[in-house]
C-alpha cells in the first residue's frame, strides 16, 4: 500500500451574569429592571464579535450594513430580513438600541454607538443568521460552506435542516455553530463514514501527523504511530482508506442525506464532525481553531449578487 498524498498536519463567551443586588430593607423593588453597573475597568469586544469601525446611515448598502442587522436581529430589535441594506427597518432597530442604551437617539451608527455595539457581548454571539428563501440555490448549496470572495472572504454555513445560513465569522463563532447544529450520532453509524483529512492543531504524541484529539476520537493509539503495527503509518492507512486498526479496508458507504451535516459522537466526548457533500467524506473539528480552518478550507467562492439572490 502506497499513497501519492501527504497531508501536513498541524497541531493546534456568555459573561458572568452580575449578582443580583440585595434589596435594601426601606426601598420597593423597582418597576423596571436596574440597569447594571458600568464595570469600574473597560470593556473590550468579545473575541467573537464582529468590530464595527464605519458610520453607517440610512440608505448605505454594504457588509457592515449586514453585520449591524444580523447585531440587531441577535439584539430582538430588527423584525426584518437582514439584506445589508439600511433602510426602515433597520433605521428603527438602530434608534431602539441607542434608546436601550441611553445614546442619543439618532438612527445613525456614530462613533458612541459604535463604542457600545463593540464593548457589550450580544445575544447568542456568533449564532448570526440569515433565512435562505431562494429554493432553487439552497437545495444547489444545502450543506456547503460559502465565502464572499469578492468582500472580505467572509464564510457561512448553509444547514439543510432549517434553510438558513450562519456566519461563520471568528473562530469562536465557527466552533460555537459547529456545536450547536450537531445531530447526536453513534460510533458504528459514523464509522461507516470516511474520515478526511484537514490542518489540525493541538499535541502530537507520537508524531504521526495525526493530532492526539483525533487519534482519540477515531480510537487509534496516540503513542503509536502505527497502530495495529501493520508497516504502514495510521495517516498513510487513513489517506488510502484502510483501517488503522486492524485488517483491511473501512467499510464506508456514501449516505447522500448526511452530505452538509454536523454530527456529534455520542458515544465518545462529544466530538464533532462535518460532512463534505463534496467529497462525502467527515472531516474532524477538534477545536475552535480547526472548526474554522476546515470550514473555510472546503468553503466554496460565492459572488456578491449570488448571495444576495440567496436572502
Amino acid at each position: 500500500m502506497t499513497s501519492d498524498q501527504q497531508i501536513a498536519v498541524q497541531k493546534a463567551c456568555q459573561p458572568a451574569i452580575p449578582a443580583t443586588p440585595a434589596t435594601p430593607a426601606t426601598s420597593t423593588t423597582p418597576s423596571t429592571p436596574a440597569v447594571p453597573a458600568t464595570p469600574a475597568t473597560p470593556a473590550v469586544p468579545a473575541a467573537s464579535q464582529f468590530i464595527f469601525t464605519k458610520k453607517l446611515e440610512y440608505g448605505m448598502k454594504n457588509d457592515d450594513v449586514l453585520q449591524l442587522q444580523l447585531r440587531m436581529e441577535a439584539e430582538k430589535l430588527l423584525t426584518a430580513t437582514p439584506n445589508g441594506y439600511f433602510g426602515n427597518g433597520t433605521l428603527q432597530a438602530v434608534k431602539d438600541f441607542q434608546k436601550k442604551n441611553n445614546l442619543n437617539v439618532t438612527g445613525v451608527v456614530d462613533a458612541a454607538t459604535m463604542e457600545k455595539l463593540n464593548t457589550t457581548i450580544p445575544p447568542n454571539a456568533g449564532m448570526a443568521s440569515i433565512a435562505v428563501i431562494n429554493d432553487a440555490l439552497y437545495l444547489k448549496l444545502k450543506g456547503r460552506i460559502i465565502l464572499k470572495v469578492e468582500a472580505k472572504g467572509e464564510a457561512y454555513y448553509i444547514n439543510p435542516s432549517d434553510k438558513r445560513m450562519y456566519s461563520l465569522g471568528r473562530p469562536d463563532d465557527a466552533f460555537k455553530v459547529m456545536r450547536e447544529k450537531g445531530i447526536g450520532i453513534t460510533n458504528a453509524i459514523l464509522n461507516k463514514i470516511q474520515i478526511g483529512l484537514s490542518d489540525l492543531s493541538g499535541a502530537d504524541t507520537d508524531g504521526d501527523g495525526l493530532s492526539d484529539l483525533l487519534e482519540t476520537a477515531i480510537g487509534t493509539d496516540l503513542n503509536k504511530a502505527d497502530t495495529d503495527g501493520d508497516g504502514f503509518g495510521d495517516k498513510e492507512e487513513l489517506i488510502n482508506g484502510f483501517n488503522p486498526k486492524g485488517t483491511g479496508n473501512i467499510s464506508t458507504q456514501i449516505i447522500p442525506s448526511y452530505a452538509g451535516k454536523i454530527f456529534l459522537q455520542v458515544e465518545g466526548k462529544g466530538e464533532a464532525w462535518y460532512v463534505n457533500p463534496v467529497d462525502n467524506k467527515r472531516y474532524f473539528l477538534g477545536r475552535p481553531a480547526d472548526a474554522f480552518n476546515v470550514m473555510r478550507k472546503l468553503g466554496l467562492g460565492i459572488a456578491n449578487k449570488d448571495f444576495d439572490r440567496m436572502k
